[in-house]
C-alpha cells in the first residue's frame, strides 16, 4: 500500500480525510479484508449497511456541499457583478491600472451592500447624480460612494436598469 499525497483543497485537512475513512472502515464491517477474501466490497448483496449511518453520510455529505456552495456564491458574485457593471458601460482603469468596473463592485462590496447588485446602486447614482454610469465609475475612482449616495425613486431606479439592461442586450445580439 503506497500511501497517497493529496493535493489541491484536500491538502489543508489531511486528518479529516484520515477520519473519515476510518469512520467508513468502521461503519462498513463487510468492507474490512474484503479485497483479500476475493469479494467485491461494493456488491449490493455483500454489503449489509445501517440505513440510520447512511443518513448521516448523506446529511454530511449535504452539510459540506453547501458550505462549498456558500463559498463559489460569494466569491462569483463579485465576478458576476462586475460582468454587470461592464455590461453598464464601464470601461477603462483608474489611475493604479485598476479596472473601473473592479473598483466600483470592490466598493460596494467593502461596504456590504453587493447583495443588491451593481445595477441597483448605478442606477441609483446614475438618478442622483444625473451621470453616466461611466462617469459614476470614474467619480467612484476618485472620492464618489455610491452607497451613500440618497436612495432615489424605486421607479425611476426600475427605469435605469431596465434602458441599461435593454442597451447591453442590444450590443451582445450584434456581436
Amino acid at each position: 500500500w503506497k500511501k497517497q499525497v493529496l493535493t489541491g483543497p484536500f491538502a489543508a485537512m489531511p486528518h479529516l480525510w484520515q477520519k473519515l475513512w476510518v469512520w467508513i472502515r468502521e461503519s462498513l464491517p463487510g468492507l474490512k479484508n474484503s479485497r483479500k477474501r476475493g469479494i467485491d466490497p461494493m456488491g449490493n448483496q455483500l454489503l449489509q449497511l445501517d440505513q440510520e449511518k447512511v443518513d448521516q453520510a448523506r446529511q454530511l455529505a449535504h452539510a459540506v456541499a453547501l458550505n462549498v456552495q456558500e463559498d463559489i456564491q460569494r466569491h462569483t458574485t463579485v465576478t458576476i457583478e462586475r460582468t454587470v457593471a461592464r455590461l453598464f458601460g464601464i470601461d477603462g482603469t483608474d489611475r493604479n491600472d485598476v479596472p473601473l468596473a473592479n473598483v466600483l463592485v470592490d466598493q460596494v462590496d467593502q461596504a456590504g451592500f453587493l447583495n443588491r447588485g451593481i445595477a441597483f446602486w448605478l442606477a441609483n447614482a446614475v438618478v442622483a447624480l444625473n451621470m453616466t454610469p461611466q462617469q459614476v465609475a470614474q467619480g467612484c475612482a476618485s472620492d464618489l460612494r455610491i452607497c451613500e449616495l440618497p436612495l432615489q425613486d424605486p421607479g425611476r431606479i426600475a427605469e435605469i436598469k431596465t434602458a441599461y439592461t435593454e442597451e447591453a442586450l442590444i450590443a451582445i445580439r450584434q456581436q
